[in-house]
């Protein structure tokens, strides 16, 4: 009689399983609050997302203004604090403007990649979140895009929990979202070297830069202007240049402020060079 009591217990533990679910020790992908997402709070809902003391942070030691260099790798930190919590838990992803995977995610200490939709996500693994109370810092690698792709966003949904991540209540846990624009450095992009046989110098006082060389044969010569966020801010063509030494000055727009890069192109030659203005 007790062996038939046990293995009915045991079958409506299974049922209760399948019916009812249980909450995974490891994080779950596409719940970072991000295009078409919605985040962790479809669980954990004791709260309004974003409510209490605590918030997520994100770092990164090597990206200057949040501007990625094309193909370079970076560790990326994500930080969630709460006060009185100490267990953690993220949803982590890098789209492009078309909402697609942007980069590569590698997993690092406490986390693991998953996918939802085809995105890849960076999501804690079971206890990857627990052992300092008040804030975890949840660290892993981005490779950049291999050429600029134009903004790249982070999106993060990330839970400070009541007790170890993984247990079978979702109550009293709080849920917070944050996103990071990073813009492509289009300065990283180009050599300030001259390359061929001709030079781009910076005229301080002018809003203006030289351009001088050597040209074979006459030609005509295309100069543009990208500002940090890759976009093109003056494109002037079919500038004539004579075959021999020449010189040429070309203004640039009035508008123009802080660091913009600035592309001359003729001949199949290209040299590019950086433009600040105060």
């Amino acid at each position: 009689m007790r062996k038939r009591i046990l293995q009915s217990s045991f079958v409506l533990g299974l049922a209760s399983i399948f019916m009812f679910g249980v909450q995974s020790p490891n994080g779950k992908a596409g719940y970072t609050g991000g295009h078409g997402e919605s985040d962790c709070t479809d669980c954990h809902s004791s709260y309004a997302v974003n409510s209490g003391s605590g918030g997520i942070t994100f770092s990164c030691a090597t990206m200057t203004n949040w501007q990625y260099v094309p193909g370079t790798t970076y560790t990326i930190n994500v930080t969630v604090a709460h006060p009185s919590r100490s267990a953690f838990g993220i949803d982590f992803q890098a789209l492009n403007s078309s909402n697609a995977n942007a980069g590569t995610l590698t997993a690092g200490t406490g986390t693991h990649t998953s996918t939802s939709s085809g995105r890849t996500n960076i999501v804690q693994q079971t206890g990857g979140g627990t052992g300092t109370t008040g804030s975890h810092t949840f660290s892993f690698t981005w490779v950049a895009p291999s050429t600029n792709v134009g903004n790249v966003t982070f999106y993060c949904s990330g839970m400070a929990c009541n007790s170890t991540t993984g247990n079978s209540s979702t109550g009293s846990d709080y849920v917070y979202t944050s996103s990071q624009v990073l813009t492509p450095d289009v300065s990283s992009g180009v050599n300030e070297m001259s390359i061929g046989d001709f030079n781009i110098n910076n005229q301080s006082d002018l809003n203006a830069v030289k351009i001088s060389g050597s040209a074979a044969k006459s030609g005509v010569m295309t100069v543009k202007m990208f500002n940090l966020a890759g976009q093109e801010v003056m494109n002037q063509s079919g500038i004539a240049v004579n075959a021999g030494d020449f010189s040429q000055m070309v203004e640039l727009p009035s508008t123009a402020n802080g660091i913009n890069v600035v592309v001359v192109m003729m001949d199949g030659k290209v040299v590019a060079k950086k433009k600040i203005w105060k």
